[in-house]
């Protein structure tokens, strides 16, 4: 009896191994031991890495990740939390999820206070800006003092 234990331990020891033969266990049966080993021979990529922002102070100590900033980007330029979702192609549930976290964040209680805290946020003048606010900042056309935004059908409304 005591063999067999013997046995079994070295098949779960050994069992992931390439050309490796359970003879005692089901081990190899499943399908998470073909994934597994068609995992270990596929080159795993690696993710970019996140972009995060850096507020100023008083919030200095805080930061925006990438859909955190997009979502206050649209806000700022003054579109409402159904709007903003239509751009960055989330529900409206989804954006006022990332804006309860940043009234988490900043500890505050509306909307409005935000835009107030953050209206002279300059998404453009960071080092570094991730590739979708990128083109979300693209999208805005600054002409004087009027901006042009974009409606769902691609024309630009003054």
């Amino acid at each position: 009896m005591y063999y067999y234990w013997q046995i079994i331990l070295e098949e779960v020891h050994l069992y992931e191994q390439r050309g490796y033969c359970c003879r005692y266990s089901n081990l190899q049966e499943t399908d998470i031991f073909i994934e597994k080993m068609e995992d270990s021979t596929e080159i795993k990529s690696t993710a970019p890495p996140k972009v995060t922002y850096p507020l100023p102070a008083p919030y200095d100590h805080l930061y925006f990740t990438e859909r955190e900033a997009e979502c206050i980007y649209c806000i700022l330029q003054g579109h409402t939390i159904k709007s903003t979702g239509i751009l960055l192609n989330l529900s409206a549930r989804t954006v006022e999820f990332y804006l309860k976290n940043i009234k988490t964040k900043m500890q505050l209680r509306t909307k409005s206070a935000i835009t107030d805290q953050l209206s002279h946020l300059d998404f453009r003048t960071y080092a570094e800006i991730h590739p979708s606010l990128q083109a979300l900042i693209a999208t805005f056309h600054v002409e004087g003092d009027q901006v042009k935004k974009p409606s769902r059908s691609g024309l630009v409304i003054v």
